[in-house]
């Protein structure tokens, strides 16, 4: 994931814990990110007034504390540095890191998260001798965070680099509704503002017209 292997030592140099905390990639005004577990990710950038966005690709991840699971691969499944993850194009990799056995100590990576995830499956399946759905059923076994977490982990993004707060444009909304539990009650309101000055309300005084304001809000963001 990280450009950096962390020395056997307590005497780490200040620029790799920068780098660490706050990435290593230069790239400005990120302000949001969307990630799936395909690969595909798309970052919008705050330039001046105007927000762009860029569409890229990203190798899924994942711990893992045995290979035991990617053993019907055979020779298919490869060895890879974890410096080279984003170049890597094997179909799934893995590369092992320090620690003894039984911690994550490896780092499995694939081309589509989704098909590294059904590998998994089918190799835990066989190997317990039972049907295994979920890896939250081998939450021992593996570590996985999100997709948005996995692109900027393995690229050393972050938000708002180089952005002061006055450049951000910030919304926040307020739904009220006529009961806490969404089978009972509904959104009948919703009050919207930004730091520019905008300031409005919707309402739905009707059943019925809850569906509009809801889409009159995704509008209007």
């Amino acid at each position: 994931m990280q450009p950096h292997i962390p020395p056997p030592s307590d005497a780490v140099p200040t620029f790799a814990v920068d780098e660490w905390v706050f990435g290593w990639d230069p790239m400005p005004g990120i302000v949001s990110v969307w990630a799936q577990r395909d690969g595909r990710a798309v970052v919008w950038r705050r330039e001046g007034a105007r927000v762009v966005c860029i569409k890229e690709t990203f190798r899924p991840w994942l711990f893992a504390t045995t290979l035991d699971d990617l053993a019907h691969l055979g020779s298919a499944l490869t060895a890879s540095p974890p410096n080279e993850l984003r170049a890597d194009t094997s179909q799934i990799s893995y590369h092992p890191l320090v620690g003894p056995p039984g911690s994550y100590r490896y780092l499995l990576s694939s081309r589509d998260g989704r098909f590294l995830e059904q590998t998994l499956l089918l190799g835990a399946s066989r190997r317990l001798g039972r049907r295994v759905n979920s890896l939250y059923e081998l939450s021992d076994a593996y570590y996985q965070v999100g997709p948005v977490e996995q692109f900027l982990m393995q690229t050393g993004r972050v938000y708002f680099r180089g952005l002061a707060y006055e450049d951000l444009h910030r919304l926040q909304f307020d739904l009220e509704t006529t009961a806490l539990d969404p089978h009972r009650g509904r959104i009948f309101l919703i009050s919207v503002r930004d730091s520019h000055g905008f300031s409005t309300i919707l309402e739905a005084p009707r059943p019925e017209d809850e569906g509009r304001i809801i889409v009159e809000l995704c509008e209007l963001i």
